[in-house]
């Protein structure tokens, strides 16, 4: 099975809501809603949550769960100037992978760039590809 990008399903907002995705512009946590939406790989247990982001000189900000831990990104748009257009991309920029599963971070950074195609070819068809321009960070556990 490969990743969807979908709306959330009412049948998963429980699980959504478990997931404990921090809000990156306040305290707390991110709750589901009814636009609420993911790329969701069930088989393998992946999700990978736009949390938004990414005007003002701020990140786009992506989580992605992965069993129960939570891998933090940060993406910035790049452009490239094709036949007169200006088209745009994502650059993931920050990926920050919790120490218990860093052995995991090459298959982890595979799982990013499918995830974020599937994203690109539901959502924005006319992006550039979403890469990858950064190097993994180890989140220490406290």
């Amino acid at each position: 099975m490969a990743f969807i990008y979908e709306i959330v399903p009412e049948k998963d907002y429980e699980f959504f809501d478990s997931m404990h995705l921090r809000n990156p512009f306040g305290k707390g946590y991110i709750y589901v809603t009814k636009h609420s939406r993911w790329c969701a790989d069930r088989k393998r247990n992946f999700f990978l949550v736009p949390l938004g982001g990414g005007m003002h000189d701020t990140p786009y900000f992506i989580d992605l769960w992965i069993d129960g831990e939570i891998v933090v990104m940060e993406a910035e748009q790049y452009g490239k100037r094709i036949n007169g257009n200006v088209i745009v991309g994502w650059d993931i920029v920050n990926i920050i992978i919790p120490s218990k599963i860093w052995s995991k971070r090459n298959l982890i950074v595979s799982i990013i760039e499918e995830a974020m195609a599937e994203l690109r070819q539901n959502d924005f068809e006319d992006m550039l590809k979403p890469r990858v321009t950064c190097e993994c960070k180890m989140k220490e556990e406290n």
